[in-house]
């Protein structure tokens, strides 16, 4: 299990995320070649999913301020899914957004 992923953020910002996925071996795992064509990052207080990108071993979501986290801690998770098994489901990263306020200038 991976450990969880602290990301701090202010106010108005976007937020871009890229995991990059491994296999047991070390080597980049394709996701694509392997079937799994879908990426979600469910995120505390959002309400639906974001839907995301992959790309070889790189999944990407982009939160942009207008999709209305607060200033506040959010968990989230990613998850990945495929076209030829659409049940299966695999969590990628995890951990929690902390959106803080700007400061006083």
């Amino acid at each position: 299990m991976q450990k969880p992923t602290q990301i701090d953020a202010f106010m108005g910002d976007t937020v871009n995320i890229r995991i990059a996925v491994y296999g047991d071996n070390g080597q980049p795992f394709d996701l694509a070649t392997n079937g799994l064509t879908n990426a979600q990052l469910h995120v505390q207080g959002m309400g639906q999913p974001l839907a995301g990108t992959i790309e070889g071993n790189l999944v990407a979501f982009r939160i942009t301020p207008n999709q209305g986290l607060g200033k506040d801690q959010h968990n989230f998770y990613a998850q990945v899914t495929g076209k030829t098994w659409p049940s299966d489901r695999y969590t990628i990263a995890h951990g929690v957004i902390t959106i803080h306020a700007l400061p006083e200038i």
